[in-house]
C-alpha cells in the first residue's frame, strides 16, 4: 500500500508540474502576431529574437508582424547579424525559412553587417530565406554591408520563394 501512495503521490507530483509549467515567450514589442494586431517590431532586440526564432524552427505561418519605428543596427566589434531563417543547400530538409507577413510599415532598417558569409550552406540578407508563404512588403534599408564569398545574398532576402512587395 506504501509503495501505491509513492507511486500515485510521484504521478500527482509530475501532472501538477507539467500543467503549471509555462515557457517564456518573447512578447516582441507588443502584438498577438494577428493581421489586426500584429507582433510590433520596434528595436533590434525584437529582430534579434525574431531571428532566433525562425531559425530555431518557427517559421511564423499565417503571423504577422508590423515595424513600428525605424531601426538602426549596432553591433560589438565581432558582432553581426544573423539573418531571419536560412536555405540549407547541403541538407534542405534542415533550412529554416519565414512564412509569416512581416509589414515595414515605411519604416527604415539601417546599419545591418553579415560578416564572413563564406558558409556555402547557407543564405544572407535582412532574410535568410522566406517561404513560399512569406511576404515582405513596405521596407527600407540603407547602409546594409554583405562580406563574403556566398553567391546567396541580398539586401531583403539571400533566398524568396514567397513575396517581397513594394520595397
Amino acid at each position: 500500500m506504501r509503495k501505491k501512495i509513492k507511486v500515485m503521490g510521484l504521478i500527482s507530483a509530475f501532472i501538477i508540474s507539467a500543467l503549471t509549467f509555462v515557457p517564456s515567450a518573447y512578447a516582441y514589442s507588443g502584438g498577438a502576431g494577428t493581421s489586426d494586431d500584429p507582433y510590433q517590431i520596434t528595436t533590434q532586440a525584437d529582430l534579434e529574437e525574431l531571428s532566433r526564432n525562425v531559425n530555431a524552427g518557427t517559421d511564423y505561418s499565417g503571423q504577422h508582424f508590423k515595424l513600428t519605428a525605424d531601426i538602426q543596427a549596432e553591433y560589438a566589434d565581432t558582432a553581426t547579424w544573423e539573418p531571419i531563417g536560412y536555405y540549407n543547400n547541403i541538407s534542405p530538409d534542415q533550412s529554416r525559412a519565414f512564412n509569416g507577413t512581416f509589414d515595414g510599415n515605411g519604416y527604415d532598417i539601417r546599419g545591418l553587417e553579415v560578416k564572413n558569409a563564406n558558409d556555402s550552406g547557407k543564405s544572407y540578407g535582412l532574410f535568410g530565406y522566406i517561404g513560399s508563404s512569406g511576404v515582405v512588403k513596405d521596407i527600407a534599408l540603407g547602409g546594409i554591408q554583405i562580406s563574403g564569398s556566398v553567391g546567396r545574398m541580398g539586401g531583403i532576402a539571400g533566398i524568396n520563394a514567397g513575396k517581397i512587395e513594394s520595397v
